[in-house]
């Protein structure tokens, strides 16, 4: 899952399964590509790809810092990896996008297999 996630960029759009735009890509997370042997998870804010890893001025801890979600979640999104998106307008939160949620990745837009509604919403 790690290669769908790694054509993923920063900025690019992101569409519903209605191809309705929904955000942009704000983050993106690897997963652990073995979780029985953890190690420093790929992550930036600007895009990844194989040569770029984990932020030094962002760790995992605080990608997550102002959300409350439950441990189970967190752990689930690590694992997995994920892609934060960033909604428009003040009553949409930032959401959470499981690989295993996206349709596929064009050139310069991510489509989703599902709505907004079914995504996991960061709360504010």
């Amino acid at each position: 899952m790690n290669i769908l996630l790694s054509k993923i960029r920063r900025g690019m759009p992101v569409y519903d399964q209605s191809q309705k735009q929904i955000g942009v890509v704000d983050y993106v997370q690897f997963g652990d590509e073995d979780p029985l042997k953890p190690r420093k998870r790929a992550a930036t804010s600007y895009g990844v790809d194989s040569s770029e890893w984990l932020l030094e001025s962002e760790s995992t801890e605080d990608v997550f810092a102002s959300d409350d979600l439950s441990d189970l979640l967190r752990e689930k999104l690590l694992l997995y990896g994920f892609v934060r998106i960033d909604a428009p307008g003040l009553q949409n939160a930032e959401r959470y996008v499981l690989p295993n949620q996206i349709h596929s990745v064009e050139r310069h837009s991510v489509i989703l297999k599902i709505s907004k509604e079914e995504l996991v919403q960061r709360p504010n």
